[in-house]
């Protein structure tokens, strides 16, 4: 039997008769191109016994730990008048302890809502709570010994007479500060996101035929200043954290003039954005401003690349990644009918490509290709756009973020 699953997923519950096996896993290796071992263990089932096996560290220094809890009849039907239940336990993988509560979004955190208070790299035993129908559940953390939460999650749907895994770890999103909280049940697992961690931004000047853009970024209600800069064509800024909510980011091309382009953005909580800058700033109105959603998740063994369209002139772009050995007319793109200021995020196996843009459904090149050989947990925001002083011929642009 054989299941394949990513970082912070879980395989659905698998159901297996008493007896011994062994569990091998493997991992699509970029720089070969095949699937190579990882790791072998034993696994000894019994009856009436739930195994967590989780699979630990980087590739070179992977490791298995094995989990044991008995199965209890929590899943079982209620007899009338009998109470419905819910079984919750929780893993700490973070670097700090926490404490784990889960309970209607009215309630604070409190001892009739904890799970449990679990230090690094511990699991502990499940804890049993009457089943609310009405409640609207929320899972929040807390640091051990403190009454400041640190994570609270939107409404989590549970189910009665079910039981959850509450798995807790480092944040891989925008908020290095945050923690990050899955929950594995029998069909697999599922991420949460945390509607207090700070959001953030990379600014992206794709504006051409100016020498340079002043841009400022405010808070819109209070005008307190988060970020300002004089960027020249094709730069990528630090990627700028700050508290969620309405932001107002105002363009000056070029930097001596007055302003080109001026917009309110959201900016929601635990989300990454790219705030592109493009058009002409040699017509009225001619610049626009337009932030997407960006991937920061980190793989090991693969490389994070967002697309952006800072062509004005064509109405739609699709961009290839061709590994070595591929042809544009035999491949197909990575993005389809991209659209003018359209962002998108992907994740790719860490090898060489060639990286090019053409005219969308089409096998005409605008730009590239650009050879980009990434390796393991970097990531890349490429911008295709004219080129410097406007026209053609195009510019695709490769910038490597180092934070």
């Amino acid at each position: 039997m054989e299941n394949s699953f990513g970082f912070q997923q879980a395989s659905a519950l698998l159901v297996l008769p008493e007896g011994n096996y062994e569990v091998e896993f493997s991992f699509d290796d970029p720089s070969t191109g095949f699937e190579e071992f990882l790791l072998i263990s034993e696994l000894d089932v019994h009856a009436d016994t739930i195994n967590f096996g989780l699979l630990e560290g980087e590739f070179a220094t992977a490791s298995l730990r094995w989990l044991e809890t008995a199965e209890s009849d929590v899943t079982s039907v209620e007899a009338e008048g009998e109470y419905d239940l819910l079984e919750l336990r929780a893993l700490n993988l973070s670097s700090s302890t926490a404490a784990v509560y889960v309970g209607d979004s009215s309630a604070a955190p409190a001892a009739d809502n904890l799970v449990a208070t679990v230090a690094t790299g511990n699991f502990l035993d499940p804890v049993t709570s009457v089943y609310d129908e009405d409640a609207e559940y929320r899972i929040r953390l807390t640091a051990d010994g403190s009454d400041g939460i640190l994570f609270a999650t939107n409404d989590v749907s549970f189910s009665p007479n079910s039981r959850s895994l509450v798995v807790v770890n480092d944040s891989v999103g925008p908020d290095s500060a945050s923690q990050a909280v899955w929950l594995v049940r029998n069909n697999g697992a599922l991420r949460q996101s945390n509607r207090l961690a700070q959001p953030g931004f990379h600014l992206i000047n794709a504006v051409q035929d100016a020498t340079d853009a002043a841009v400022t970024v405010t808070r819109t209600t209070s005008h307190a200043e988060l970020f300002t800069a004089t960027m020249t064509p094709n730069d990528v800024s630090a990627f700028t954290q700050l508290d969620s909510g309405f932001v107002h980011v105002d363009v000056v091309a070029p930097s001596t003039g007055t302003v080109s382009a001026s917009v309110n953005v959201s900016m929601d909580p635990n989300t990454a954005y790219a705030v592109l800058l493009a058009g002409s700033s040699l017509v009225d109105d001619g610049i626009s401003i337009r932030a997407n959603e960006i991937g920061l998740c980190k793989v090991a063994n693969s490389v994070n690349i967002h697309i952006v369209n800072g062509l004005a002139e064509v109405d739609d772009v699709d961009f290839y990644a061709l590994a070595d050995g591929e042809t544009l007319s035999a491949s197909s793109p990575i993005a389809s009918r991209v659209g003018y200021l359209d962002g998108l995020s992907f994740v790719l196996p860490a090898r060489r490509y060639d990286l090019l843009v053409t005219t969308a459904g089409t096998n005409a090149i605008l730009a590239g290709p650009v050879s980009i050989q990434p390796q393991g947990l970097q990531r890349y925001v490429v911008t295709i756009s004219e080129a410097v002083g406007g026209g053609t011929p195009y510019i695709l642009e490769l910038v490597l973020q180092d934070d």
